[in-house]
This record gives C-alpha cells, sequence and structure tokens, in this order.
C-alpha cells in the first residue's frame, strides 16, 4: 500500500494514445492529461501530466484526444537520458465526457460569503 502517494485530478486527454506491450508483453499505454485555467489578464494557466496505465486499466480505456477525465493514482519518478521526469500511474482512469458529446455545465462560482 504507497501511503500519501494518492493523485486525483480532472483534465482533457491532450494526446492520441496507443496501446503497447513491454518485452515481458505487459499491456501499457502512455498518454497526458492537460488543464487549462484562465490566469491573470490575458493568458492562461495549463499543466500538462504525463499518464501511463498498466494491465487491464490500459487494455480497457476507451478515451480518445479531447475527452475529459478523471485520473487516480500515485507519482513515480523515472529518469530517461540523465532527466528526470514525474509520471502519474494510474490505478483507474474514468472518462467523464467525450469530446462530441453536448457542451458539460460550467462550474458554479463558489462565493466567499459564510452562511453562517
Amino acid at each position: 500500500m504507497r501511503a500519501w502517494n494518492i493523485v486525483v485530478f480532472e483534465g482533457f486527454i491532450g494526446n492520441n494514445y496507443e496501446l503497447a506491450f513491454s518485452k515481458n508483453d505487459k499491456p501499457y499505454a502512455r498518454l497526458w492529461v492537460t488543464n487549462r485555467e484562465k490566469g491573470t489578464g490575458d493568458y492562461e494557466l495549463a499543466a500538462e501530466i504525463n499518464v501511463t496505465m498498466f494491465g487491464k486499466t490500459a487494455q480497457n480505456f476507451t478515451g480518445e484526444k479531447g475527452d475529459r477525465v478523471i485520473v487516480r493514482g500515485h507519482l513515480q519518478t523515472r529518469e530517461y537520458d540523465k532527466k528526470k521526469y514525474t509520471d502519474v500511474i494510474a490505478d483507474k482512469v474514468d472518462v467523464v465526457w467525450r469530446k462530441g458529446d453536448a457542451k458539460p455545465a460550467p462550474k458554479k462560482e463558489e462565493s466567499d460569503d459564510v452562511p453562517f
């Protein structure tokens, strides 16, 4: 059990991923998920997060580029070409909205007014 290394976030699939197989014939898929927000002024804040799925999670995933997903997993750091990368290893990825569907309802603005 991985105590205190739990990540849950929502965003949009940013690439067309493919199911691949490791040297040991284990299925995996890599994709990245992006979340854009309006920043101050005219620019946007963007986070692009690398997500790796293994086994049945990778085989059963049906998302496509542009779909909104919720990812649950844990952080893992790897080294490649003398650079370190932090990825989310997904335990579960749920598609909550497909790109071709009607637009999701906008999030309600929360008020700073305290009701008590």
